[in-house]
This record gives C-alpha cells, structure tokens and sequence, in this order.
C-alpha cells in the first residue's frame, strides 16, 4: 500500500498542519484520560471481563505496558485533581508529567508539584518529583524473553552433486531472569552451590520442578487416583473450609483460569493469585458441593460478592 502523497501541501500549510494535529492529539490523549477515569469510577473494566483497569487498556485498548501505566496514572490522577483535563488539553502539562507525579502519594503534595512541573519535560519533572519519593522498594522480579542462536546451519548453497542440504540457522527463546535477594536467599544459593557440583541453572530447574510437582493440582489429583481409590476428604456441613482435593478439581476443571466472562463471552484472562468462590454465596446457604465453587480472580471475586450481597453490606461483611 502506498503512503498518500503531500507533496501537493506548501511548506507555510504543512507546518500549520501540524500544528493541528498537534493540538487534536493533546485534545484525545485528555479525552482518553477523562473516558479511563470513568470507566475506572464505575469499575466497567470489570464486567468487561478485565481483572484491572491496566489489563484493559493493554488487552482491550491494545496499549503497550508503558502507554497503559502512564493513562491510569493520570486518570487516577483526575480523583483529586480535576484540572488536569484541562492542562492536558490546552498542553501545559503532558502525559508524562502527570504520570511522573502521580507516584507522589501526598495530595497536597502532588498539587504543588502538577503546579510546577507545567510546561517542563519528562526528565525535568521526574528530577522535582524524585526526592519526594519514598526509598525504593525491592525490585520485581522481571523475566526478559531474547532469541538466541544455538546452532549454525549453512548460510549458503551447497555445490551440485555433493549430496549436501541447506540447513536453516537454528534458533530458540532463552530468557534473562534478574531478581533482588535478600541474605537469607544468597545463603542458600550459596551452599546449593557448593553442594551441586553443576550449573546453578540444573539446581533451579530441579527446585522448580519439585515445587511444582508437590503443588500442581494435576499432579495431586494424579497421585490420589493412583494410591487405588483412597477416599477423599469430603465436605462437612457447615464447615466453610473447602478441602484440597476439592479444590484440585476446581483448578483442573476451570483450567487455572478466572471464569468470569462478560456479557459478550469476554473471559476474564488472570491466572494468577486466584480465588475460589461459591456460585451461590457461603453466606445465602451455598455448599463446598464442586458443582457450587468457581474460579475467580480477586477483582471478579469482588464484583460477584457486590452483586450478591450489595456495595455497602459486602463492605460489612467483606465475605462471599
């Protein structure tokens, strides 16, 4: 497809052009803010079928993690702040800046910095907002994916008749794991290593394997059935506690997947820090029975009990 050609535009028209477009640009990154903040007002995210507002604008809205950070921190920011609509629009503060000083925690705070940091550049902001940081925390443990080169094919024709093939350049992901430890952590690293005799790399991959072969719900389920029909633990009226081999089932049969799907088939994508919730509320009379008990993550978990118990008494009683 060819790009649409401006050659025709005089040099005086292009620049007043872009000019437009620049404010029009100002005046839909405030618009897309202002819509975000409502849309996290009312906790829409959620019967979208999103576990949080960012998982909305990256998996709904299609933004990066970096674009999606930086438009719920400024439509955050619009709860105690309203004016920065404005400023946004008109262009005297950018997205940036509000990001960067949304991560001030004071109000008051944040206020006097909004009010200096307009008209200044990403860089500049972040140097007024830094010592009003606390004291960085831990870093998250990130895990970077990289293709690499693990074993070279021939990069060219092989001569006729020499009975040889063209072999492609062979490649696989390795990823990068970098993580902050604490003492405790790098002692035990320290005396793995010394008891292995091998590469670090074989001793996590054995320690994550014997986790994961003591905590897979699969695994377990596997193991019960194959000790000849022992009896599981059963479900005891009354008893709110739900039994571990109950739950298994509940992961194996929701596939370790948040159930919740909005009204368009929409299926909550979280799989992580998953709850176990009862179809018909513990609290209206509902079973540990498997048929009553889903997969939710918290946020679904929370909009379930909401609409169960209502906003105020769930706030009560803060159980579903």
């Amino acid at each position: 497809m060819d790009l649409p050609t401006l050659s025709h535009i005089s040099d005086q028209d292009l620049k007043v052009k872009l000019q437009v477009l620049r404010q029009s640009e100002r005046q839909a990154i405030a618009e897309m803010v202002l819509h975000l903040y409502e849309i996290d007002r009312r906790g829409l995210y959620r019967d979208m079928g999103y576990p949080s507002l960012f998982v909305y604008c990256t998996e709904g809205l299609g933004y990066s993690a970096g674009g999606a950070h930086r438009r719920v921190q400024a439509a955050r920011c619009l709860r105690d702040h309203p004016e920065v609509y404005e400023k946004l629009n008109s262009g005297v503060l950018t997205l940036c800046a509000v990001s960067e000083v949304s991560k001030v925690k004071i109000p008051q705070k944040r206020q006097e910095l909004l009010l200096a940091s307009e008209g200044k550049s990403k860089e500049q902001v972040r140097a007024l907002v830094l010592e009003h940081l606390p004291p960085e925390k831990p870093r998250v443990s990130t895990v970077e994916m990289k293709r690499v080169v693990v074993e070279r094919g021939q990069l060219f024709s092989p001569a006729p008749g020499s009975g040889s093939t063209l072999e492609p350049i062979k490649t696989e992901e390795r990823y990068n794991i970098r993580m902050e430890v604490d003492r405790e952590f790098m002692n035990l690293y320290e005396e793995a290593l010394s008891l292995s005799g091998g590469p670090m790399v074989e001793v996590f991959r054995r320690a994550l394997r014997t986790f994961c072969d003591k905590r897979s719900p699969v695994k377990r389920e596997h193991r019960r059935g194959a000790r000849n029909g022992t009896p599981h633990e059963s479900t005891s009226p009354g008893n709110r506690s739900i039994p571990v081999p109950v739950r298994d089932k509940v992961f194996i049969r929701d596939g370790a997947r948040c159930t919740y799907e909005a009204s368009d088939g929409k299926r909550c994508s979280e799989t992580h820090a998953l709850e176990i919730d009862h179809t018909q509320p513990y609290g209206m009379g509902g079973s540990n029975d498997l048929e009553n008990l889903r997969l939710l993550c918290r946020t679904h978990n929370m909009l379930m009990a909401e609409r169960a118990y209502g906003t105020s008494v769930w706030n009560q009683i803060g159980c579903a």
